[in-house]
């Protein structure tokens, strides 16, 4: 399910920046940019989205591991601002469509999880190979 909950987020975000572009803060501002990046939109920000998803998910079936994950994705919501790719609203924004993505899983699982099932057994059936 975890899978399923990232592709919704980045799915959520593709869509909104065919509607909405929000240049990124090194574009209109003075920033001293610390890591190279094309200069897309800024809003939400795809790896808050698709992490915080992912960690969401992994809160509901692993307590230990999916506080880890926080810590980690919280870490994620900082540096992104301060290299200088997002503002603050973009991480937020990210971070919220993750959770809500996570939490949509519950209601699709009825949908998802004989997809969840086909994938897998098709994985196995190829690494026998």
């Amino acid at each position: 399910m975890i899978f399923f909950a990232a592709v919704i987020a980045l799915s959520t975000n593709f869509i909104i920046s065919k509607f909405y572009f929000e240049p990124r803060p090194f574009v209109t501002h003075k920033v001293n940019l610390l890591v190279k990046h094309p200069s897309d939109a800024s809003f939400p920000s795809d790896h808050l989205s698709g992490g915080s998803a992912i960690t969401f998910t992994e809160l509901k079936y692993n307590k230990i591991i999916g506080s880890i994950m926080m810590l980690l994705t919280i870490l994620l919501i900082i540096a992104r601002v301060y290299v200088g790719v997002h503002y603050p609203i973009d991480v937020i924004g990210g971070f919220v469509i993750g959770y809500i993505s996570s939490k949509l899983i519950k209601y699709l699982n009825i949908v998802l999880n004989p997809i969840e099932t086909f994938i897998l057994k098709t994985w196995h059936r190829f690494i026998k190979i």
